[in-house]
């Protein structure tokens, strides 16, 4: 069986997470309820954690551009 690749935007894997718990019906007992969080916290640690990589990579892009940006402006005198 062959791996296929897919690339999904942030915003779209937000509305994923948050159509699966709307999806859920309200618990009525303290087992439901507790699966119910659960599935709620998952959810969220993993929006949270491509939320942070995504945040990352626009972090170490910035601070690239902005070393080539110095070197470029003030590279001669050093």
């Amino acid at each position: 069986m062959r791996r296929r690749k897919m690339q999904i935007e942030l915003h779209r894997l937000k509305n994923a997470a948050k159509d699966i718990k709307q999806s859920w019906e309200e618990p009525n007992d303290s087992h439901t309820r507790a699966e119910y969080n659960g599935m709620c916290k998952g959810l969220d640690m993993i929006v949270n954690h491509f939320q942070e990589i995504i945040e990352s990579e626009i972090d170490e892009e910035y601070e690239k551009w902005k070393w080539e940006e110095f070197k470029r402006i003030f590279g001669h005198k050093f």
